[in-house]
């Protein structure tokens, strides 16, 4: 599973020379969702991802109701989704063990929501370090740790749900980031080592990093 991410555009590739297009969704209004329906037919999409962030798309603001309106509309479209997770106040290799459970919890959260929308991937970041403890290899080594533990314990859950999870390429952050490129991507995704979690590479990502 590769996906190629370039704002609010992405491909996907699944190890042919054939690409799918999809693009990304996300209005601060969430009943203009229903724009999909207008904008889908115009170019050759196969996917949409949908941005699960509020006030748009997030389990703590979505009711039963709200939810029924978003699979009309994906159904209707005919299109496939995916679901790109909370980006914001969320860090999935924090080595606080508080803030840690609360994180596992929360993305369990949104993987019972792509499991109901019937998403075939949920799209997460794999965190980052606090810069003032970069310095200090055990903090780095338990970051390491947890990220991998967690999307473990993320893909196995997931699982159930008939979902893949795929771990995207962070943009630029004042902090260090777990994954800023595809080097750190691989070695993550080797180290753990689960058939239904793959990458996601965010093109203008890289750019913003200066990577080729």
């Amino acid at each position: 599973m590769i996906r190629r991410k370039s704002g609010y555009i992405f491909s996907e590739t699944n190890g042919t020379n054939s690409m799918k297009w999809g693009v990304t969704c996300f209005f601060e209004n969430r009943r203009d969702f229903a724009k999909v329906l207008e904008i889908a037919p115009q170019f050759p999409l196969s996917y949409f991802e949908i941005r699960g962030e509020q006030p748009f798309f997030a389990p703590e603001v979505l009711s039963e109701k709200e939810l029924d309106f978003f699979r009309n509309i994906i159904d209707r479209s005919g299109l496939k989704v995916t679901l790109h997770s909370t980006f914001y106040d969320i860090n999935l290799a924090t080595i606080n063990s508080f803030l840690r459970k609360a994180t596992l919890e929360c993305y369990r959260r949104y993987l019972d929501l792509a499991g109901e929308l019937g998403a075939e991937i949920m799209v997460l970041h794999g965190g980052l370090l606090h810069r003032d403890a970069v310095d200090i290899p055990e903090l780095l080594k338990t970051a390491r740790r947890n990220l991998v533990d967690n999307l473990r314990s993320l893909a196995d859950y997931a699982a159930g749900k008939g979902v893949k999870i795929g771990l995207e390429n962070s943009p630029p952050n004042r902090n260090h980031l777990m994954i800023p490129g595809w080097q750190q991507q691989v070695e993550i995704l080797k180290a753990t080592n689960r058939p239904n979690v793959g990458a996601v590479f965010d093109v203008a990502h890289a750019y913003l990093h200066r990577l080729d």
